[in-house]
């Protein structure tokens, strides 16, 4: 109020409230040049960091205040506080040197210029308006304002911690709800062909989405990589035999089934001969480790309770078809879906 200005500022709401617990306040003489040693002692003691330090009830600070009207009032020929006039053409001066750069600063609010008198006045309200206030088990008012502000810093140092912590840590939660819903599982895969003649390889391997149309005898290998971990398997489905589909496990063969996040797999070379038309392959990527495919010993799946297994999975599969995204200039193919498993029938042409 003596100097117009604000004693702590910032940026934001906390920037000040800190200000307020860590920083003193700029000297009274910075601003108000020739300020009676009696009221900056006041000032300083009303300010003061320490509780010890500060006014301990509002009738010592009334007290100190009007021995200092009492003594200012005996001088009245006093020069302080010294005042500054400015008239409104040096005023608009000042203000349009801001207008001129108004992207990089904001045009300071004019300070409200008083005379001695006015301030004395306000002095005298202040005074008279603390001495109605009781003196006996009174608590200083700065106690209360610099709580609140010790509690304000304290719950966002808390809440900036815990945003911290929650983006490094696992969340529990999330974990709850994606075993519920299911996690959204990524694969993406390319071939590798390689064509042949006469019984020997033609020309250099080549990428592709698989939608290429295979001549008899070309190999092929399968490159798979996801961002998820999880476990890999590749079923061809066979000729109906006794009735029933029959399925070959060509990955993993003498392999682990494991695939690392962000990493990718290979497989060995297949090869397509004779019976022209279209071969099923089955992809699988599940969440966990499949141990009735774990299991089979060989290529061939035999064992009945594999095979139900495995037209029990498929069947589920096919009831969820996976978002599919083929990158024609990569020759790269995306699966997605939701649940424990992606499965994805790939059917390759062959003539």
């Amino acid at each position: 109020m003596l100097t117009g200005k604000k004693p702590f500022k910032g940026d934001t709401a906390t920037d000040v409230l800190i200000a307020v617990i860590q920083k003193q306040p700029p000297p009274i003489e910075s601003l108000l040049p020739g300020t009676p040693s009696a009221l900056k002692a006041i000032l300083v003691r009303s300010l003061a960091k320490d509780k010890a330090s500060r006014y301990q009830s509002a009738g010592e600070m009334v007290a100190d205040l009007k021995s200092f009207m009492e003594t200012f009032q005996a001088k009245p020929e006093s020069s302080w506080p010294p005042t500054k006039r400015l008239d409104s053409d040096s005023q608009a001066g000042e203000l349009s040197q801001y207008r001129t750069s108004i992207s990089r600063y904001e045009i300071p609010e004019p300070v409200e210029k008083v005379s001695p008198e006015t301030n004395m006045d306000r002095a005298r309200d202040t005074a008279a308006r603390l001495s109605t206030v009781p003196r006996k088990n009174e608590k200083p008012r700065m106690i209360p304002i610099l709580i609140g502000s010790a509690l304000v810093i304290v719950l966002g140092i808390i809440a900036g911690t815990w945003n911290l912590l929650r983006n490094k840590l696992p969340d529990k939660t999330a974990s709850s709800v994606n075993s519920v819903q299911g996690l959204e599982r990524s694969l993406k895969f390319f071939l590798t062909i390689q064509k042949m003649r006469d019984g020997q390889p033609f020309r250099e391997p080549f990428e592709s989405s698989g939608q290429d149309v295979f001549g008899d005898g070309w190999k092929f290998k399968l490159n798979f990589m996801s961002p998820q971990a999880g476990y890999l398997y590749v079923l061809n489905e066979g000729p109906i035999s006794d009735g029933a589909i029959s399925y070959n496990l060509l990955f993993p063969y003498k392999s682990s089934s494991q695939l690392a996040a962000g990493g990718s797999v290979e497989t060995g070379w297949y090869q397509l001969t004779d019976h022209p038309g279209t071969e099923k392959l089955w992809l699988i990527f599940s969440s966990r480790s499949l141990d009735e495919l774990e299991t089979i010993k060989n290529v061939e799946v035999k064992e009945p309770a594999q095979l139900d297994f495995i037209r029990r999975l498929l069947d589920q599969g096919s009831r969820t078809v996976p978002d599919v995204k083929t990158d024609k200039v990569s020759e790269r193919t995306t699966l997605t879906a939701r649940g424990d498993s992606l499965i994805y029938a790939l059917e390759l042409k062959h003539r």
